[in-house]
């Protein structure tokens, strides 16, 4: 029981460093992607556009953006899984972790239409998969409120999602009262994102501190 007790902590740990390498890596990589990318705005151009057919490093961005990005959702959604009390809610955000992980990481094979072009069927699957996972993130995240704050290990940290949110929406509200939703959609939309994987980082740091502790009998059992 002690050995099996010992590795779940370690693959515990394990996980946890993606969720925080992750975050970190797409962070990198969309920002110096961009500033690369030749007449890119970053105001008005979503982040797929740095993988669509005529963008310059196509490839690392769909490697280091969306695979990255997707595998460490999935793993991210694992680890917080292991990390607490289990309950319906829970397991219900673990699916949702698992199956935007997956829409993510398939976003590689569907790339967008690039400005200006014509709707092809890659540019409406990109579409639908992006539309769908940044769906399933978000609900995942307000599932897990409740859990959250019934784990005494995990007491105050329901609240970041909340906080995030707001910080969003003091900015979101007096810039799309300043200029016209089109000309600074790009710029809603990486704010969006920052809100999902800086909440993502600072869980995956909270994961890691368990993964020193002793697991509860019911979470070595389960």
């Amino acid at each position: 029981m002690e050995n099996f007790q010992f590795n779940i902590n370690k693959v515990q740990k394990i996980l946890a460093i993606f969720g925080i390498c992750g975050p970190i890596i797409n962070l990198i990589v969309f920002t110096v992607l961009s500033l690369m990318y030749p007449g890119y705005d970053p105001l008005s151009q979503f982040i797929s556009e740095l993988a669509s057919p005529i963008a310059p490093h196509r490839i690392i961005m769909n490697i280091f953006g969306f695979n990255v990005f997707g595998i460490y959702v999935i793993l991210f959604g694992v680890a917080l899984y292991i990390s607490l009390k289990k309950h319906f809610l829970t397991k219900f955000s673990l699916f949702l972790f698992l199956l935007a992980g997956t829409l993510i990481f398939f976003l590689s094979i569907f790339p967008c239409d690039y400005r200006g072009s014509e709707i092809t069927f890659l540019g409406m699957g990109h579409n639908i998969l992006a539309g769908i996972s940044c769906g399933l993130i978000p609900m995942a995240m307000l599932s897990l409120i409740y859990p959250l704050r019934k784990d005494e290990n995990w007491k105050g940290y329901w609240i970041f999602f909340f906080i995030l949110f707001a910080i969003f929406l003091m900015v979101f509200i007096p810039l799309t009262m300043t200029f016209p939703l089109g000309a600074i959609i790009g710029l809603v939309q990486k704010m969006g994102l920052t809100v999902m994987i800086s909440w993502i980082f600072l869980m995956s740091t909270k994961i890691y501190r368990l993964a020193d502790k002793n697991l509860s009998i019911e979470m070595v059992i389960s």
